[in-house]
């Protein structure tokens, strides 16, 4: 049933409401927020009414989700993803396709969910596209939102730094591999299926030793720098964001079906439970994508230091 599901979201999103209401936000909500807020009503409607929603619906919901988000985080900090480093941020839809692709690719081999009611043809790629295109802003808006507000800290930050233990770091790309390629071995039914979490298990311990190795943001660096509260936001934000996604796909007549039951038959918004306890790997695996594409393509990273902050530092949801 999607009603108490869909009662949860409704609370996680009064939640994330009530925290940026208790946060000082002395630059003000900004007028790219204000026109998400009201895409997101639009959709809400959406949402309720029993005459169908139109194929579009879902990623315009995202959309406006975004860009609320980013205004939100500009109200807090004087500063935000779109609208300080628009190009950065527009490199950032860009990559969230292709960034995405790999796991849709896992997906064709395990199963663990197939879509149905999307039109044939290339109308049905432009809506997965713009809908792929809303991942990473997404998962990175909402990681800005928590730790501008519940994760909040006025502790002072020290510089990044990572171990020059190399033989960790090795390890740490053997088992990356490891988990790449186990999903890709076993048989998929009755189990293949369930293996999907590995994908995101392998792709973070295979690139965060590269991206710390080569002083990029990484988790291993905010963790030597004791920036806790960045690791758990962008932890947080997966699961945050797949709630989200659930609640819209629970109303839409173009929709995903999950089918794997991996952890029990016990699901939230037709999602398994299973699947919100392994999407915090999702955030680690989004960072380590994002930040390894970014660099070596050579492409503006986002940085969200404050509102004295040079756009070009390397800090990441500072």
């Amino acid at each position: 049933m999607a009603t108490p599901g869909l009662a949860v979201a409704a609370l996680a999103a009064a939640a994330l409401v009530a925290a940026w209401r208790l946060t000082p936000r002395p630059f003000g909500f900004a007028w790219h927020g204000r026109g998400g807020l009201a895409v997101l009503g639009v959709c809400t409607v959406l949402l309720a009414s029993s005459a169908g929603q139109p194929v579009f619906w879902k990623p315009l919901a995202a959309s406006g989700y975004v860009l609320a988000a980013d205004a939100a985080v500009y109200a807090i900090r004087g500063r935000s993803m779109l609208r300080n480093q628009s190009d950065a941020f527009v490199w950032l839809a860009i990559l969230s396709i292709f960034l995405w692709l790999p796991f849709e690719w896992y997906n064709l081999r395990l199963g663990s969910w197939y879509r149905a009611g999307l039109p044939p043809g290339p109308t049905r790629y432009l809506l997965l596209g713009w809908a792929f295109a809303c991942i990473w802003p997404a998962l990175f808006e909402t990681a800005g939102l928590l730790l501008a507000t519940v994760l909040r800290s006025a502790a002072r930050r020290t510089g990044e730094r990572c171990s020059r233990r190399q033989a960790k770091a090795w390890l740490s790309t053997a088992a990356g591999v490891v988990c790449l390629a186990v999903p890709l071995l076993v048989p998929r039914l009755d189990l293949g299926e369930h293996l999907f979490g590995l994908a995101f298990v392998g792709a973070f311990l295979l690139l965060d030793p590269v991206n710390c190795r080569h002083g990029w943001p990484s988790i291993r660096g905010w963790w030597s720098a004791g920036r806790r509260n960045a690791i758990l936001a962008i932890m947080l934000a997966g699961p945050v964001c797949l709630l989200f996604a659930a609640a819209l796909n629970a109303g839409s007549d173009a929709r995903w079906y999950w089918i794997s039951s991996f952890g029990g038959d016990a699901r939230l918004l037709a999602v398994p439970l299973a699947a919100y306890a392994v999407s915090p790997l999702f955030g680690l695996a989004g960072m380590a994508l994002y930040v390894y594409a970014a660099r070596r393509l050579g492409l503006a990273m986002i940085s969200c230091e404050g509102p004295t902050a040079g756009v070009e530092g390397d800090r990441f949801l500072a």
